[in-house]
């Protein structure tokens, strides 16, 4: 994350570097929707469960 703001309900993402690996990442959340990423991921299964909620919240 490289910005963010709960005043203004924003998060400014980016890659920070240019090269991935399938590595499983650690993740901690919490808030609402949090119980959706406990545990240890794939850092690809973030992206798809992160639009999983998007499209449940329209």
């Amino acid at each position: 994350m490289l910005d963010a703001s709960t005043e203004q309900g924003m998060v400014l993402g980016n890659f920070s570097t240019n090269d991935h690996t399938s590595i499983n990442v650690p993740v901690y959340a919490y808030g609402p929707g949090s119980q959706n990423f406990k545990g240890t991921y794939q850092n690809t299964e973030i992206y798809h469960k992160i639009l999983q909620l998007i499209s449940k919240s329209k």
